[in-house]
This record gives structure tokens, C-alpha cells and sequence, in this order.
């Protein structure tokens, strides 16, 4: 059971806790792959600074803008389709990115994952606020705050040596079976909290 007397975290917060977070870790990983694989990229694509440069700003605009109805979005939809639609615009973005042979097809797929980035940075924290009481907030959104330095420095560790060792492309592969292990997470463990629960 999931209950919990009043007060006290339910057993399973926590479990909704290590299911949101490795959602919203599969997020930087996506967001940074391309800053780190600008070694590879460029040449590959032959851009210039200029041109790359709206790799990174298409995603972030579309998670900026997203931001916005997004709450609205949580409440329309429920905070588990809201994720499962996060992993999946992050596992569509990767698999455009990953066989792209032309800018603009690039540049679509950054959109997409820019769009997942943007979801689950407002169902996430929303998704512990409902599963742990006020009082108990802190340390699982503390834990869950980490999500975006930790994805970026995990990114910028293992992308190189990945890439040097096969290609830039397996680096977004490696993104797309991520999002894939995270929608299967959310699936099968994540659940809306029971009526009354605190």
C-alpha cells in the first residue's frame, strides 16, 4: 500500500522520486550532447559558429516557451502522460538527431528535444510536491535539483571519449535508449498519489 498517516512520506514517494529523476537526467544528457560534440558536429555538417550556435538556442527557445503552458499542460493531460511525452520528444529529437544528414533536419530534432526538456522541468517538481508532504518537501526536491548539473557533467565526461572511440552519432543513440529506459520507468512505476494521501 501506499498510504502514510499524516506527516509522514509514503514508502512509495520514493520510488516516484528515482523514477523522476532519471527522466529529468535524460534531459541534459540530450541538451548537452551537441555542445560537447561540436569537435565532430561542425565538420560533419560544414557550419559555421553562427549556424551551430542555433543548436543550442532552438532547444532552449522551445523549453523557455514551453514553460509557460506547461503547468496547464500538467493539468490537463495528468503529470504521467506529461513525462512519458517528455521521454518521447527526447527519444524523437535523438533519433532525428542521430540520423540527420542536413542542418535543418538537426535543427528539428533539437526543437523536439528542447520540448521535452521544457515538460519535465514543470512536471517534475510538480510530481514530488503531490507524492511528499510540505513539511518533507526539501530533501527529494534538493535531490531533484541536481538533475540538470548532474546530466551536464556526465555529458561532457563520456561524449568525447564515446565519440572519439566510434562516432558522434553513437552519442545520441546512447540518448535515445536512454529516453527509452525512462518512458518504460514512468509506464510501469510511476502512479498519481490516492485521494487523501496526506
Amino acid at each position: 500500500t501506499v498510504k502514510a498517516k499524516p506527516g509522514k512520506t509514503a514508502p512509495y514517494a520514493w520510488v516516484i522520486l528515482i523514477v523522476v529523476y532519471i527522466v529529468s537526467f535524460i534531459a541534459p544528457l540530450a541538451q548537452f550532447k551537441v555542445t560537447t560534440l561540436s569537435t565532430w558536429l561542425l565538420p560533419a555538417f560544414g557550419m559555421d559558429l553562427s549556424t551551430f550556435g542555433w543548436l543550442m538556442s532552438a532547444l532552449t527557445v522551445c523549453g523557455v516557451l514551453l514553460a509557460f503552458p506547461a503547468a496547464y499542460i500538467c493539468r490537463t493531460l495528468g503529470i504521467k502522460k506529461i513525462l512519458l511525452l517528455s521521454a518521447a520528444c527526447i527519444f524523437v529529437g535523438g533519433v532525428l538527431g542521430s540520423t540527420a544528414s542536413s542542418v535543418p533536419v538537426l535543427l528539428i530534432s533539437r526543437m523536439f528535444e528542447g520540448v521535452g526538456i521544457g515538460l519535465v522541468g514543470v512536471a517534475g517538481p510538480t510530481a514530488l510536491s503531490i507524492w511528499f508532504p510540505a513539511d518533507r518537501r526539501g530533501l527529494p526536491l534538493g535531490i531533484w535539483g541536481t538533475w540538470m548539473p548532474l546530466g551536464t557533467i556526465v555529458m561532457l565526461l563520456v561524449a568525447p571519449p564515446i565519440a572519439e572511440a566510434f562516432d558522434w552519432r553513437a552519442v545520441f543513440w546512447i540518448c535515445v535508449v536512454a529516453s527509452v529506459v525512462a518512458f518504460l520507468l514512468v509506464l510501469f512505476f510511476y502512479k498519481e498519489p490516492p485521494t487523501g494521501l496526506y
